[in-house]
């Protein structure tokens, strides 16, 4: 009897035993690896780029407004688009451009356009901006602009002809001044001469032009699409001298003391080869008014 008793007492000690170990083991058991699963979360976040509010149209030579940029994680946090981020910023040239942004690895692209930004303004205030790439696209305001006291006599400049910059034009009102000078400042440019044939390596042609403005502070500038010509230019003349044989467009561009461009006329300068000489009677009187024939 008394082993039978025994027995059972050891039989209880040993699940005892048992169930203490196995009390122990729950405790010093890890918790489940739910840190591991964040930590694997964390590793396989992935990034996007929000673009819906960056401006797609932008006026040449201003600044991009990257705040507009937004980066989005899958875990919900949101990123601003920094300076340090960004690459292939250009707005100092017109067309379409790609703007690239990289964060943590990935790297991002968005595209936008450059146009010439095409001001209109009434007694200093700015009643309406284009974006443009050519002359063609300019819309005059239809409404006629209101100032009290003063009677609306156009616009300056009253027709543009060609755009390589950014043009302001101003409301022009009877009796009141328009760019700051002592009177009514306009630059409407006129070429006296129709299209300029010079013959490659002989000596220069001239372009003579006109303004319809007398105001003191304007500034003349030249653009030339290519380098067949070189030129200089002094009061109401152009002197073009040929290097090589093709076809230039030369733009003549006016702006006020402030710098802005009053007006832009564009002239076709045509490089014949060496052996060409002008001839009086094939091109007519009107074509070649205001040039110096070469090569008699």
């Amino acid at each position: 009897m008394k082993k039978k008793i025994l027995a059972v007492l050891g039989l209880l000690c040993s699940m005892t035993l048992m169930a203490g170990f196995a009390a122990c083991d729950s405790l010093l058991t890890p918790p489940s690896n739910s840190s591991d699963s964040s930590s694997s979360s964390q590793q396989e976040v992935t990034y996007s780029l929000d673009s819906t509010k960056f401006e797609k149209v932008v006026a040449y030579k201003s600044t991009l407004n990257y705040n507009n940029l937004v980066i989005k994680a899958s875990l919900g946090e949101t990123i601003n688009v920094t300076e340090d981020m960004v690459s292939g910023a250009v707005t100092d040239k017109t067309g379409s451009q790609t703007l690239t942004i990289s964060y943590k690895g990935e790297t991002f692209n968005v595209g936008y356009e450059v146009k010439y930004a095409v001001k209109f303004v009434v007694d200093g205030k700015t009643i309406d901006t284009q974006l443009v790439l050519r002359a063609s696209e300019v819309k005059y305001p239809t409404e006629t602009p209101v100032k009290e006291g003063d009677v609306f006599e156009g616009w300056q400049p009253a027709k543009i002809q060609a755009v390589t910059d950014n043009i302001t034009v101003q409301a022009k009102f009877k009796g009141t001044e328009v760019g700051g000078g002592d009177e009514n400042v306009t630059a409407d440019i006129e070429f006296e001469n129709a299209d300029v044939y010079v013959r490659e390596y002989g000596e220069p042609g001239d372009i003579t032009f006109t303004t319809n403005s007398t105001a003191q502070g304007l500034k003349y500038a030249l653009e030339l699409s290519n380098q067949n010509i070189e030129c200089e230019m002094y009061n109401g003349l152009i002197a073009v001298k040929a290097n090589k044989a093709g076809v230039t467009e030369l733009t003549l561009k006016v702006t006020d003391a402030e710098g802005n461009v009053l007006d832009t006329a564009t002239k076709k300068v045509v490089v014949k080869p060496h052996s060409f000489l002008i001839n009086k009677s094939a091109l007519g009187s009107g074509d070649i008014e205001g040039i110096r024939t070469i090569g008699r």
